[in-house]
């Protein structure tokens, strides 16, 4: 999943972004619910990311691996909230840095 640079506020170009989940697992998820699951967190990554922070991702950045999160989703919400709420997990964690919020 890529967000390619855009002008933002006073010309600036923010940076592209790449991001590549090599993995992702899904517990609980049924199957069929999978695949609006993963579209909804490829959504909420590349809104939270345009709507501002990928200033903070510097030149280069690179997180071997994210820990496992518990999201928090109201019950029955479904596979699209559980989705959109990843993709804000992920999205804070690359502002941040990584799991600790250092520098990468």
């Amino acid at each position: 999943m890529t967000a390619d640079g855009q002008t933002g506020a006073g010309g600036a170009t923010r940076p592209r972004v790449r991001v590549a989940i090599d993995r992702l697992v899904l517990r609980g998820v049924a199957a069929g619910e999978r695949d609006a699951l993963v579209a909804a967190l490829q959504a909420g990554l590349l809104r939270d990311l345009a709507a501002g922070g990928s200033e903070q991702l510097g030149a280069g950045r690179s997180l071997a691996a994210l820990p496992a999160a518990t999201l928090r989703v109201p019950p029955r919400a479904g596979a699209t909230a559980l989705g959109a709420a990843a993709g804000r997990h992920i999205a804070r964690a690359l502002r941040a840095g990584g799991p600790q919020g250092g520098a990468p």
